[in-house]
């Protein structure tokens, strides 16, 4: 297969690269030696640690700071007319009312206004491509399920959320036919509590393999407000794992789903839980799907769409079409401004 080369219609007016200056004690997708996402974003810019005393051109370095960061080290930067942007790749857009400042004091946190200036980055399908990154990193393309179906769902929770609570009752007696954690709970799983920077991204073959499908129960649930659904890390495990998926999320996110090219399970159970405003009424759908599923083989069209959404979801020339279109090439036309 050729060699795919990306080209930026911004990048091809100038040979220089733009700076992406970022602090050495703060986490940014956009910038971190550690991101997936950054090792594409740095064959278009140049990404390097502030360092005091330093000299630096507004005309080809823009600042990277997180939303909640440790020192306004940007802030003299800023007043001398340096653009800067703000990451909010891993937040839902909401949360960028406020510019938050963390001190030494954990009980000291303070915000700002967000700098009339900034650019505040936000991609809605960040978690797709950067989830598809790192398990491609890991191998996890290439999976291939030894299923033995001894429980009937696998249900992975962390935060305590009134949402995931409701759906535990809910739930009730079905859970004994789960295998789940609620980690802020003190319910685990072996490996849960892995001690490691992509915790959160930790994947277990082996749950997925003893259970039949999945329960997502996802961030969020009210209806979004001129935004895309906000989708996960938990929604994409499943699809990374060829698991069929109910999802406990904001109303529209199958929906959003399809429009992105994946399948989902309208054959397996009802999914007019999808179009359901109450959240309350959402969790009874959910689980009412979860009671009547039968723990059959797959059939062969669940087969084909869980194959379906594994490719699309690992496939390399997508991903790198998203980082151009949701953070590349926006940076690029604010940096030309």
């Amino acid at each position: 297969m050729a060699q795919v080369v990306w080209v930026s219609k911004s990048m091809s007016m100038t040979t220089q690269k733009i700076k992406l200056l970022h602090h050495n004690t703060e986490y940014t997708p956009l910038t971190s030696p550690t991101s997936p996402v950054a090792k594409i974003v740095n064959q278009y810019f140049d990404t390097e640690y502030y360092e005091p005393g330093v000299h630096y051109n507004p005309a080809d370095t823009v600042l990277v700071v997180p939303l909640f960061n440790t020192n306004p080290w940007w802030q003299s930067f800023v007043n001398e007319g340096f653009k800067m942007i703000i990451d909010n790749l891993t937040e839902v857009p909401e949360l960028v009312r406020h510019f938050w400042i963390f001190t030494d004091d954990p009980r000291a946190l303070t915000s700002k206004p967000v700098p009339t200036s900034a650019m505040v980055l936000q991609s809605p399908n960040f978690f797709r491509y950067e989830d598809a990154l790192n398990w491609l990193s890991a191998g996890y393309d290439q999976y291939r399920p030894q299923r033995k179906s001894l429980y009937k769902a696998l249900l992975l929770m962390n935060r305590r959320k009134k949402h995931r609570t409701q759906l535990i009752k809910k739930l009730g007696t079905q859970l004994d036919q789960c295998v789940w954690s609620y980690i802020e709970q003190g319910k685990q799983l072996n490996h849960a509590d892995v001690v490691d920077i992509n915790w959160q991204r930790y994947l277990n073959p082996d749950w997925f393999d003893q259970c039949c499908i999945s329960i997502v129960a996802e961030t969020l649930t009210e209806p979004p407000v001129d935004r895309v659904p906000f989708v996960t890390e938990k929604t994409w495990k499943a699809v990374a794992m060829q698991h069929p998926f109910v999802v406990l999320g904001e109303p529209g996110t199958l929906q959003y789903l399809h429009s992105l090219g994946f399948e989902t399970f309208e054959n397996l159970w009802s999914e007019d839980y999808d179009t359901t405003q109450s959240t309350k009424r959402r969790i009874g759908q959910v689980v009412e799907n979860v009671v009547q599923y039968d723990m059959a083989p797959l059939d062969k069209l669940t087969l084909k769409k869980i194959k379906h959404n594994r490719n699309h979801f690992f496939n390399r020339e997508i991903i790198h079409q998203f980082v151009m279109d949701e953070i590349v090439n926006p940076i690029l036309e604010y940096a030309s401004k």
